[in-house]
């Protein structure tokens, strides 16, 4: 059975990403799990939450986190 049509008026955007290595792994990595039709959800929810929570990221220490944050407010 076939989606029902949405109801509500719809906006299409059609956007082309170039990410470079070493730049933006931590996009690369968050979209490369992806498959090309969740690709556009995908996208979605990391605006929505940050790239952060969303991409595969290593364990920094209690120390590395409030040094990071102290060079962001200073």
């Amino acid at each position: 059975m076939a989606r029902p049509p949405y109801p509500g008026k719809i906006h299409h955007f059609r956007l082309t990403l170039c990410l470079r290595e070493g730049e933006h792994d931590d996009l690369i990595a968050a979209l490369q799990g992806v498959g090309n039709r969740q690709r556009a959800q995908a996208v979605i929810a990391m605006m929505r939450q940050g790239v952060r929570e969303t991409a595969v990221t290593p364990q920094i220490s209690d120390a590395e986190a409030a040094a990071a944050l102290t060079g962001l407010m200073f």
